[in-house]
């Protein structure tokens, strides 16, 4: 089996286009790589290198709806946490000031916020909030207190919002995802270790690599996208990722 393996090396800065103003989607045309019939193409992401510059806050999670259902009229508060990388306490500070006549807290033996509201009896409605997984709250629509006006939220606090980061293509890898079973377009799935503001470095130690059953190869997407499947949003911060390409002669 005769083999030939090609570099290359893309720096987002140098994109050829942005398909959103995070730099997280984007396209890059390359010179025509072409092999003979007999040969195929195999892909495989050697090394990259990624910015934490996206925030365990952001426009998929920010979004609490929070009633006092006992004050005469129903006071309803939908607040919208600005976006940002927080600890569990600074968070439970930004709640408290906030959030009427209510006091936030955390709980490090349980890892779980506490509400406790001064006057009214509250509420929190799930079909209106989007920070259930980021805070801890119960999947009812209608979750409400218990005796006291406080109440220990059902679930534990995660502000590790992006577990990972799957680098996807257009190209058709064959890859499974069970949350995007049609479209597989996976080449390296980047776990994220490393704290907030610093650069995530990735190595394929295993040298996995794709067959992209194909022979000439002119144009790639890049897309960085988190565990759901949504683009990240990584603020105006660029990425490097070295792509390695073997063409493989199966004939002896």
């Amino acid at each position: 089996m005769n083999q030939d393996s090609i570099q290359i090396h893309l720096n987002s800065q140098y994109a050829t286009k942005y398909n959103n103003i995070n730099y997280s989607d984007c396209d890059f045309n390359l010179p025509v790589i072409e092999c003979q019939d007999g040969f195929t193409m195999y892909l495989s992401v050697l090394h990259c290198i990624l910015p934490y510059s996206f925030y365990s806050i952001n426009s998929t999670n920010n979004v609490l709806f929070y009633s006092e259902y006992q004050a005469s009229p129903v006071v309803n508060t939908t607040l919208n946490i600005p976006y940002g990388n927080y600890n569990s306490n600074q968070l439970a500070a930004y709640l408290t000031a906030n959030l009427p006549r209510t006091t936030v807290t955390y709980s490090t033996i349980t890892n779980k916020f506490i509400f406790t509201n001064t006057t009214n009896e509250f509420k929190i409605l799930n079909a209106f909030s989007t920070c259930q997984n980021l805070l801890g709250i119960s999947t009812d629509d209608l979750y409400n207190t218990s005796i006291g006006r406080s109440l220990t939220l059902a679930k534990q606090v995660n502000l590790s919002s992006t577990r990972m980061v799957n680098i996807a293509t257009n190209l058709q890898t064959g890859c499974i995802n069970n949350l995007r079973t049609n479209s597989q377009d996976i080449i390296a799935c980047v776990p994220v270790t490393k704290n907030p503001y610093s650069l995530i470095d990735y190595t394929n130690q295993n040298n996995f690599r794709v067959n992209l059953n194909t022979n000439t190869l002119n144009f790639i997407n890049i897309r960085l996208l988190d565990q759901n499947g949504r683009s990240l949003e990584l603020n105006q911060m660029f990425f490097s990722i070295t792509l390695q390409l073997d063409i493989v002669n199966f004939v002896e």
